[in-house]
């Protein structure tokens, strides 16, 4: 793994937030791939094609997160053109709501830096057994 790719690819985490809570709807293209799938289907969302289809979306959507916080950033495959990243989504609601979720995405090498060309999200689920 080259580094500045690391670096590069948490940088695009970070963005993701600031770009969506800005409601800086302009600048999806500096996150995705034109041609990008987003798939929060787990939770009940269409799936989305494209830039066009996120923006609809997001445009028509009335219980929007005030923020999106991303942690826990995880590359676990990386190659000259493509990365597969794991990270901790915590999105904040009006009235103190907060959701816990998890991305699961494929990146592309653009000439433009890594994109997100693959969106997979799905609100947590506890799978630790109570004690007992």
């Amino acid at each position: 793994m080259d580094p500045s790719d690391v670096i590069a690819i948490q940088q695009l985490y970070a963005l993701y937030g600031h770009v969506f809570d800005d409601g800086q709807l302009d600048r999806l293209g500096e996150l995705f791939t034109d041609d990008v799938v987003f798939d929060a289907t787990a939770d009940g969302v269409p799936l989305m094609h494209g830039i066009g289809a996120i923006v609809a979306a997001a445009q028509g959507y009335d219980r929007h997160p005030l923020a999106h916080h991303l942690t826990n950033v995880l590359l676990t495959a990386i190659d000259r053109d493509t990365a597969t990243v794991r990270a901790k989504v915590l999105q904040t609601f009006d009235g103190g709501v907060a959701f816990s979720g998890v991305y699961d995405d494929t990146l592309t090498r653009t000439a433009g830096g890594w994109r997100i060309s693959g969106h997979a999200y799905r609100s947590a689920r506890p799978t630790v057994a109570a004690a007992g």
